[in-house]
């Protein structure tokens, strides 16, 4: 009986120490693969701590430029606002060149139909006085011809009084 007891002993001291490596088996692989697994959990949060510093770090460069973008936008009305006004003046401006020129124009046009005006009345005038010179002068004509033979009849009359004269002396 103490033999089965010692055997029973040696048995129950090997079934605790098969038992003890089995679990110290157990425990190591639970032991490595819960290293593995916080190795693995410390990974994973550096590459998500990583990760939210970049996403961090990327929010701050998109409200950067979002606030250069807005901005930019800001100077961008600002320049429109600008070129609605310059394009305003600049069309006010033309109008009112444009206003001038044609004022201008009228007032040449003005100008040279009152000295085309006065040119007719001038050549007309002219025309008239031609007419009237050409009349004096028909009559001038005239009164010359009538002169011219008057004096070609008195020279005749004093060549025959001379003739007369002279017959008389002789005689």
């Amino acid at each position: 009986v103490l033999e089965l007891t010692s055997i029973d002993a040696t048995f129950g001291e090997l079934d605790v120490a098969a038992l003890d490596a089995t679990r110290m088996s157990v425990d190591r692989e639970q032991f490595e693969k819960a290293e593995e697994s916080t190795k693995l959990v410390s990974m994973l949060e550096e590459t998500n701590h990583f990760k939210e510093d970049m996403i961090q770090s990327l929010q701050k460069q998109l409200s950067e430029k979002e606030s250069q973008n807005e901005s930019v936008n800001e100077e961008l009305e600002f320049w429109k606002k600008k070129h609605e006004i310059m394009n305003k003046l600049n069309y006010e401006l033309v109008k009112k060149m444009a206003a001038k020129a044609q004022q201008q124009v009228q007032s040449h046009s003005d100008t040279v139909k009152a000295e085309v005006d006065d040119w007719k009345g001038k050549n007309a005038q002219m025309g008239h006085l031609y007419d009237d010179l050409v009349e004096k002068v028909g009559a001038l004509a005239n009164e010359n011809g009538e002169l011219l033979i008057k004096c070609q009849q008195l020279e005749e009359d004093e060549k025959k009084l001379n003739d007369m004269r002279v017959e008389k002396i002789v005689d």
